[in-house]
């Protein structure tokens, strides 16, 4: 799953920052995802947050409002194509 997919959902479910998104979609992932998919979409969820953690000053206590205005912003071929 792609980080700003995980972020917008996780605004919409009313969350505030970037660790508890990325938490919600790991809590819920065997509800998302078929069970053959899971590991793979965790995989890409953790490899562009770990990516834009080395080449960004967000965090897991980072704002999900901000973290997607950076990423439309900076990030608008996505995360692995601007790294």
């Amino acid at each position: 799953m792609k980080l700003k997919t995980a972020l917008e959902i996780g605004m919409d479910c009313g969350l505030e920052t970037v660790g508890e998104s990325i938490y919600n979609i790991r809590f819920h992932a065997i509800n998302l995802f078929t069970y053959g998919q899971i590991h793979t979409e965790l995989a890409e969820l953790k490899e562009e947050f770990e990516t834009l953690k080395n080449c960004s000053d967000v965090t897991e206590t980072s704002s999900v409002k901000e973290t997607i205005q950076l990423l439309d912003e900076k990030f608008t071929d996505g995360i692995m194509a601007s790294h």
